[in-house]
This record gives structure tokens, sequence and C-alpha cells, in this order.
């Protein structure tokens, strides 16, 4: 995208890593909050649910706790969804 002069906004990541996760790439995705930052693109909730969500479902619940754990000391507030999909993998 870049290279044709597009810049990636949230929206763009976000429909990226729904397909990474499906396609087992959990780290990549989990890795594409950091380049987003980078880029100066912040990560919104629907970012780390997606990441919770796929984290929960294929890298076990307890590293979808531990990033939760990490991000109740961001600017990032869960919401439904985000304990749905914790509790949910939980039981």
């Amino acid at each position: 995208m870049k290279k044709i002069g597009c810049t990636p906004d949230v929206y763009t990541y976000n429909a990226l890593m729904p397909g990474m996760m499906r396609t087992d790439m959990i780290d990549e995705a989990h890795s594409l909050l950091k380049v987003m930052e980078e880029n100066g693109c912040i990560p919104d909730l629907n970012s780390h649910n997606i990441i919770f969500n796929g984290l929960a479902r294929m890298g076990g619940p307890n590293q979808a706790l531990e990033m939760f754990a990490k991000t109740k000391h961001s600017k990032i507030e869960p919401d439904a969804v985000t304990y749905n999909t914790i509790l949910g993998r939980l039981s």
C-alpha cells in the first residue's frame, strides 16, 4: 500500500488481523499492533479484541489473559466483547 502512496489506517490493519489469526499467524498478528504504532496508527479496542479472540482461541486463554493484564495499564478500556471473549474461552 505504501508503495502506491496509500497509508494504512486502523481499519486496514483491523481487516488484516482476523485473516492472520485464521491462518495461525498469531505472533504476526500480535506484532501488527506494534507496527501500527510505529506507523503512527493507534490500535483501537477492536484491534485488541481481534487479538484477544485469536489468542484465546488458538494460543490458549493464558496468553489472552496476559495481554488483557497489559491492556489494563493502557488507554484501552475493555468492553463487553472483550470480557465475553476472555470469559467464554475460560469456561
